[in-house]
């Protein structure tokens, strides 16, 4: 903590140039005699840091100084570093030059550690192009407007607020205020269609805590995954809901949304999927099965 306290003084009166004990002490929430032994030993270490008495007078730096990377610890400038490389990841504007400068800054040549892409396997350049386009609104906090596809196949006109991309599951989803129902809504990415950035522009919202659109229903499931889908086992399903069988397949009980996705989902197995219970999910699967069925007879 205590250097955590000492690098931001410095921050603090290179942004506002002058303050006092008093005022470093109570943004710090620590005593005046605590922050006078910090002005001491940022003295001791070589920061150019001095006091001014009198009734206009506080603690300041001399002109011209810069910060001293020896206030920062080896693990905090690599916390920095890789921060930076976070926002590099999607593609936030322009950190390679404050990234190469503090690298260098530090004498670190750091690898990169992470690297994310907003678009599926096999994705084309018009979804890339759209996660981009909405990424930049969302920096820029431009409204958007698009045509949007509903879990019941249903199009819509919407016009939104976008305030951030939540990655949930499997799927990329915007986070927004929509205009057109008059609250905050998410939307999956890959059903968005026809977007435009708009030239209009929206104040930053207050953080908004991710939420469903509507209420999940979660239902008790058990079922069978045979081995030939060893695969998506472990991918899908957290280790405690799996349990290995004799003979290679694994029995997995767990909760899931009771809605159109569950029954597309389980088919999704394929034959190699045996649903135990519930039995009114059980019907829903043979019904949608015999429909499947009536197309190849």
């Amino acid at each position: 903590m205590q250097t955590h306290r000492l690098f931001e003084i410095i921050y603090l009166l290179l942004d506002k140039g002058q303050m006092t004990a008093s005022e470093l002490a109570n943004h710090f929430e620590v005593s005046v005699r605590t922050i006078y032994r910090d002005i001491d030993r940022l003295s001791i270490s070589g920061v150019p840091i001095y006091t001014n008495v009198g009734k206009n007078g506080g603690i300041a730096l001399m002109d011209g100084y810069t910060l001293d990377k020896s206030i920062l610890s080896d693990a905090e400038q690599n916390e920095i570093l890789m921060a930076l490389q976070s926002l590099k990841a999607v593609e936030y504007p322009d950190p390679d030059g404050l990234l190469t400068k503090l690298g260098t800054f530090f004498k670190k040549n750091q690898q990169s550690w992470i690297e994310v892409d907003f678009t599926g396997w096999g994705g084309s350049i018009q979804d890339r192009e759209r996660s981009d386009e909405l990424k930049n609104a969302i920096l820029t906090r431009h409204t958007i407007h698009f045509s949007y596809w509903g879990g019941d196949g249903k199009k819509s006109e919407r016009s939104a607020d976008p305030i951030k991309l939540l990655f949930k599951g499997h799927n990329w989803y915007l986070q927004a205020y929509c205009h057109t129902r008059q609250d905050y809504r998410v939307f999956k990415l890959f059903r968005i269609q026809d977007l435009q950035v708009l030239e209009d522009t929206f104040d930053p919202y207050p953080a908004v805590p991710f939420r469903e659109n509507a209420k999940v229903v979660m239902t008790p499931l058990h079922f069978t995954i045979l081995k030939s889908r060893a695969y998506r086992v472990y991918d899908e399903f957290a280790g405690a809901q799996v349990t290995p069988l004799p003979g290679g397949n694994f029995d997995v009980r767990t909760c899931l949304p009771v809605d159109n996705w569950l029954v597309g989902y389980l088919l999704s197995f394929g034959g190699d999927l045996i649903l135990h219970s519930p039995e009114p999910l059980r019907a829903s699967l043979r019904e949608e099965l015999e429909k499947a069925l009536a197309h190849y007879a």
